[in-house]
């Protein structure tokens, strides 16, 4: 373990996961109150959850938020892009099952309404619903003073959201049918997303004293590369399925890093054989903060925000798809038969297993 590691234990809200044991007992019992309708038909935990409403429909659904990206919001005094990332979170979960994303709700809890700043989350909504195509049909907005503080007095604020999306009952995909040789692409995300700024921002201006307009990579400054929106993959998936690609299983790279490509059902793991340059901020995040790779790779996307599994005969016809639409892709790995449902991080000498890597 790098030096930085200490850092990783002196912020509580990293390990989520530790703290789950009292409440997940009662969400799974509250999960088969109704009998019939209203039944999940995935396990808890899988990137949304999908109901059938009759032989022909079900609707899947997703609720996230955008987490402590909304104070960066604050010290930019921008927000026009943290409704882009509420609709992203939410809307890429409900593409993992295989689902298309028609409908949005949003909650704001804020400190002090703000006419200017909501105005500008609105905004956000807006663009990250219309590049989802979805509707947004209703919400919720609530002022608590005593209950969201922000970066400084009178900004605080937090924002989520509820996706849902229809499909047909045999539709699901929940990476059922993965077998071991098909392969994984890797898409490029648009920076960290919405997840580790809660670690981003120890190292970058706790601990190192950066400023927001530190030039990161050219002329980007370092606040506007953090706050750059997450990317939404509707529009592709889209694109695949009007070209009868057949998806083995899709994958929104979140807060677990590259482990949520092993949530599928199908007994698989995957060796990365190959990872395309890591992108600036996440270099810059490494090196001041000390992290290991195994570090980094546990708590980041790393410049992959989505991955798809597909057989070997599709690769080049998806990559092709994909970049056809100015997107960086790339055939970053492939499945293989494991029962640990392990993934080998080859270039970097990682073996993740349990939600944490190691060096082999």
């Amino acid at each position: 373990m790098a030096k930085g590691s200490d850092k990783l234990n002196t912020i509580k809200d990293i390990r989520v996961e530790d703290g789950l044991g009292g409440l997940l007992p009662w969400i799974n019992k509250a999960s088969t109150i109704r009998k019939g309708l209203g039944i999940g038909e995935i396990d808890i935990g899988y990137f949304a959850n999908v109901i059938r409403m009759s032989p022909d429909v079900s609707i899947a659904l997703s609720t996230d938020g955008v987490g402590s990206k909304v104070i960066l919001a604050q010290m930019m005094g921008r927000y026009d892009t943290i409704g882009i990332d509420c609709i992203a979170m939410n809307v890429n979960d409900v593409l993992c099952v295989g689902a298309e994303p028609v409908s949005f709700l949003d909650a704001i809890s804020v400190e002090s309404i703000d006419s200017i700043s909501l105005g500008e989350i609105g905004e956000g909504l807006y663009c990250g619903a219309k590049q989802a195509n979805v509707n947004i049909v209703g919400g919720e907005i609530a002022q608590m003073p005593d209950v969201v503080q922000g970066y400084s007095p009178g900004t605080g604020i937090d924002i989520v959201g509820t996706c849902i999306g229809i499909l047909n009952p045999n539709d699901v995909n929940i990476g059922q049918n993965v077998k071991e040789g098909d392969v994984l692409i890797g898409i490029r995300s648009s920076g960290l997303h919405s997840n580790g700024f809660t670690l981003a921002r120890k190292i970058l201006f706790s601990d190192s004293k950066l400023d927001l307009n530190y030039t990161l990579d050219k002329s980007l400054s370092l606040g506007d590369a953090l706050l750059e929106p997450t990317a939404i993959y509707t529009d592709l998936v889209k694109e695949l399925k009007l070209n009868n690609v057949e998806v083995k299983a899709y994958s929104h790279i979140t807060g677990s890093g590259l482990f949520n490509i092993v949530r599928i059902q199908s007994m698989c793991g995957y060796v990365i054989e190959s990872f395309p340059e890591i992108p600036p901020i996440f270099s810059l995040i490494q090196e001041l903060g000390q992290l290991s790779f195994a570090e980094m790779f546990r708590f980041f996307n790393m410049g992959i925000g989505f991955t798809i599994t597909v057989s070997a005969q599709e690769k080049e016809k998806v990559i092709g798809i994909i970049q056809g639409k100015n997107i960086d892709a790339f055939h970053i790995g492939h499945a293989f038969l494991d029962e640990k449902k392990r993934i080998f991080i080859n270039p970097y000498g990682l073996c993740g297993e349990n939600g944490q890597f190691t060096l082999r």
